[in-house]
Order: C-alpha cells, then sequence, then structure tokens
C-alpha cells in the first residue's frame, strides 16, 4: 500500500510541475504579447505625432508665404499709388 500511495503523489506532484510550467510559459507569452503591443502602440503614437508636427510644419509654412505673398503685393500696391500720385501731380502742375 506504501508503493501505491507514493505513485500517487509522485504522478501529482508530476502534473503539478507540468502545470506550473504551462503556466509560466503562459505567463511568458502573455507578457511577451503586451510588451510587444505595447511597443507597436508607442511606435505608432510616435509616427503619428511625427506626421502631425510634419504637416503642422507644412500649414505654417504656407501661412508664412501667403503672409508674404500678401506683404509683397502691399507693398507693390503702395509703390504703384506713389507713382500715379507723383505722375498726377507733375501733370496736374504741367497743364
Amino acid at each position: 500500500m506504501l508503493l501505491t500511495a507514493v505513485a500517487p503523489t509522485a504522478a501529482a506532484a508530476t502534473a503539478a510541475a507540468a502545470t506550473d510550467a504551462a503556466a509560466t510559459a503562459s505567463t511568458a507569452v502573455t507578457t511577451t504579447t503586451t510588451t510587444t503591443t505595447n511597443t507597436v502602440t508607442t511606435a505608432t503614437a510616435a509616427s503619428s505625432a511625427t506626421a502631425a508636427s510634419a504637416t503642422t510644419a507644412a500649414a505654417v509654412a504656407t501661412a508664412d508665404a501667403a503672409a508674404t505673398a500678401a506683404a509683397a503685393t502691399a507693398a507693390a500696391t503702395v509703390a504703384a499709388a506713389a507713382v500715379i500720385a507723383a505722375t498726377r501731380s507733375r501733370y496736374f502742375y504741367l497743364s
């Protein structure tokens, strides 16, 4: 009977060890999957932030170019108005 009692105990110990090993392996897989998911999520967020930054920079550059063009147009208009005013004054005095 002692042998019968020892055999189930050894089998139970072996089964417990196998269960522990399976649980450890499962935990390792879950940890690796979670770490990989977190890494991919972080990389995606960083990529999105970089794209948003580039889009913002492009929008700022476009706005700067538009402001520069508007300033150049305003300067040309003022210069043209000065020429017209000077020309009118000269013709006015010549008349």
